[in-house]
């Protein structure tokens, strides 16, 4: 602040004084001086930003840490009721359920209590990240990046009801099935949710794909005209990758998987082509 007071006493002395040399002489010191000045307040600012931004990001990683154990708790408290609802699948088809060690049953409520807290706190995950990093893009990058946000929460949430109600129960039915006059079906209840649960978020995952397609062209990595052509060796990949990441080896789970993935591959397509 002195610095700044000092320039201004510099510009009213050189309105007084004749000589040109002098002039010169005192201009060169106004600005060396201005220089030093905006110097200082640009680290002066970068500091208080820098501290800012940190603090807004201790906040907000807080906040998710909270609603993550929350989330947690919660569905650990209601972990019995998720079972039940995720075991009338097995209903359906006269399952019966055992526990191999003692602590099956307990681990098993663990692990759908982590699952579903994840899933319950990824909006607010999403919601923090989202409210950080939208400050610094221009308009056009905060409407894409809110488009993109939105619709990868709704095309997971559309894998997951997917899996649940069309691609879970028919994997099962074909195993059951396949075995049904050879042995009785008694699963075990820890072996049973790692493989509903495992369904559930490769499906999610999965769903994402009109979001990579997204992304890619408008980073130009890839262009819309290599997607259209390309689409048969996509749908070869496709099926590879399904028969890779799936937890079962039948070729029902591998097409159930496969078709709706290049479907949502053309859908990828065409709204990469309505948004470009």
């Amino acid at each position: 602040m002195n610095t700044c007071k000092n320039l201004k006493l510099v510009v009213n002395s050189i309105k007084n004084v004749k000589n040109v040399n002098e002039i010169k002489k005192r201009k060169y010191i106004m600005v060396k001086k201005s220089r030093k000045c905006f110097q200082r307040v640009f680290i002066y600012n970068n500091k208080i930003n820098l501290k800012y931004h940190l603090s807004e990001l201790k906040d907000r990683v807080n906040i998710v840490g909270l609603s993550f154990i929350a989330s947690l708790i919660l569905c650990f408290l209601f972990s019995k009721d998720i079972i039940k609802i995720i075991q009338l699948i097995g209903f359906k088809k006269n399952v019966s359920f055992l526990q191999i060690s003692p602590g099956d049953f307990f681990f098993t409520s663990i692990d759908i209590g982590l699952y579903f807290g994840i899933l319950c706190a990824l909006p607010s995950v999403l919601y923090q990240v989202t409210s950080y990093i939208i400050p610094g893009l221009t308009v056009r990058e905060k409407n894409f990046f809110i488009l993109i946000t939105l619709f990868s929460m709704i095309l997971f949430l559309l894998g997951t009801v997917f899996s649940f109600n069309i691609l879970s129960p028919y994997a099962l039915s074909f195993f059951l099935d396949y075995s049904e006059n050879s042995v009785e079906s008694t699963i075990s209840i820890k072996q049973y949710f790692e493989f509903f649960i495992e369904l559930f978020f490769i499906s999610g995952i999965a769903f994402q794909l009109p979001i990579f397609q997204l992304v890619f062209v408008k980073s130009k990595l890839f262009s819309l005209e290599s997607m259209k052509h390309q689409w048969r060796t996509v749908f070869l990949m496709i099926l590879i990758i399904s028969s890779i990441i799936t937890p079962t080896t039948d070729p029902l789970t591998l097409l159930l998987i496969g078709f709706p993935l290049f479907f949502l591959y053309i859908f990828g397509i065409i709204l990469a082509s309505y948004i470009k």
